[in-house]
């Protein structure tokens, strides 16, 4: 799957919320490669991709979560 095939309401809250760095990573991922591959292509190390993903999910759960409404901390 490529990032253009994934739902536009979640590529909308990815690229207002998100690094670069850490779509690129989401794009990878969503084609289906793997950490290492990644981390390989992107030329860096296999945590730092990791941390990218984590740091893309973490931003997006809390955006999602506030659109809704939900109390998530965020001022």
């Amino acid at each position: 799957m490529a990032w253009a095939d994934l739902d536009p309401g979640f590529r909308q809250v990815a690229e207002r919320v998100c690094t670069r760095a850490e779509i690129e990573v989401l794009a990878m991922v969503a084609e289906g490669k793997g950490l290492k591959t990644i981390a390989r292509e992107l030329h860096v190390t296999r945590q730092a991709v990791q941390q990218r993903w984590r740091a893309a999910e973490r931003k997006i759960q809390t955006e999602v979560y506030y659109q809704r409404g939900y109390d998530t901390g965020r001022r």
